[in-house]
């Protein structure tokens, strides 16, 4: 009976967590390997995003751009240009909507997970696979997703800051800097001014030559023990199954919900949250109340992150 129960649980869950209706253009042609991007929302930006996925994603990397809440005949004619899936949902729930988008992939065995607002470089797809199975290979420890380090991102700040021997000037600016990420006393999540100075740091003004400088050096990595940011990550069908999906809250948009969900599943279950240090990202934004600066230095500074397709 006990049995009977769960099964019937499992089952009613799965169905809650993958209800909605979508429109779904289907160019998968059976990739190892899928690359969903969540956009809709800061159409400034594509250019330089997809324009960087185009260039820098290889073969047997599908591409599928996923729109929560709403269609978007730009979205699917940059789409159908470059030969990648479309996704939309009716639902705006990005917790759905990436459930819905990993079940029309059913041979795609590894993950990649990108924010409209995440800049990669030239590194990122091959540094994350090879770092995910090296990791696998070399270490004691499960693991569960591989990420790049990132500036404005409450680990990638301090290491980076770390490598390039600058921490000093965040701390004697702000204070004592801290790993940390989605709490109501993160310095360095709420103060607005975090961006600006970060962006003063002359390492990180060009994200393609700062990852590129960080792959001359032998692979290297390090393992999170905080709840990490996102935006930029790979990882394998085989965990998003274990977790059985990202919840679908019953209201609201489901904003940082698969980050929990995530992050949680993998400390639980002692899954490694690696991040590779051969390898960075920009992220445009890091908290709302940042937004009007860091679009302010985009805007201003955009031949930094367009690049020639």
């Amino acid at each position: 009976m006990k049995k009977l129960v769960k099964q019937i649980i499992k089952k009613v869950t799965r169905y809650h967590r993958t209800a909605g209706k979508y429109i779904f253009a289907n160019r998968y042609k059976g990739e190892e390997n899928v690359c969903i991007i969540l956009a809709g929302y800061k159409q400034y930006v594509w250019k330089a995003v997809f324009g960087r996925v185009k260039k820098f994603a290889p073969d047997n990397v599908h591409v599928c751009i996923i729109s929560s809440g709403l269609f978007l005949d730009e979205l699917s004619e940059i789409a159908e240009k470059n030969n990648w899936s479309y996704l939309s949902t009716k639902k705006n729930n990005l917790c759905l909507a990436q459930n819905i988008a990993m079940l029309q992939f059913p041979k795609a065995e590894g993950f990649f997970k990108l924010d409209e607002d995440m800049f990669v470089t030239k590194e990122f797809f091959t540094n994350m696979i090879e770092t995910y199975n090296r990791f696998l290979e070399k270490e004691r420890y499960d693991i569960g997703m591989v990420s790049a380090l990132t500036p404005l991102n409450g680990y990638g700040y301090i290491r980076l800051l770390e490598k390039i021997g600058k921490l000093h000037l965040y701390e004697e600016k702000f204070g004592k800097a801290y790993y940390s990420a989605g709490v109501s006393n993160d310095r360095f999540l709420m103060d607005k001014n975090v961006p600006i100075f970060m962006n003063t740091i002359e390492e990180f003004k060009n994200i393609d030559e700062l990852s590129s400088n960080l792959a001359k050096d032998k692979l290297t990595y390090s393992i999170c023990p905080i709840r990490y940011s996102i935006g930029a990550i790979y990882y394998k069908r085989a965990i998003w199954e274990s977790m059985e999906m990202y919840r679908v809250p019953f209201g609201g948009f489901g904003l940082g919900q698969d980050e929990r969900d995530i992050c949680a599943y993998c400390l639980c279950s002692s899954k490694a949250i690696v991040v590779s240090e051969n390898c960075a990202v920009a992220h445009l934004g890091y908290g709302s109340h940042m937004s009007n600066s860091i679009k302010e230095y985009y805007m201003s500074h955009r031949e930094l992150f367009e690049i020639e397709e």
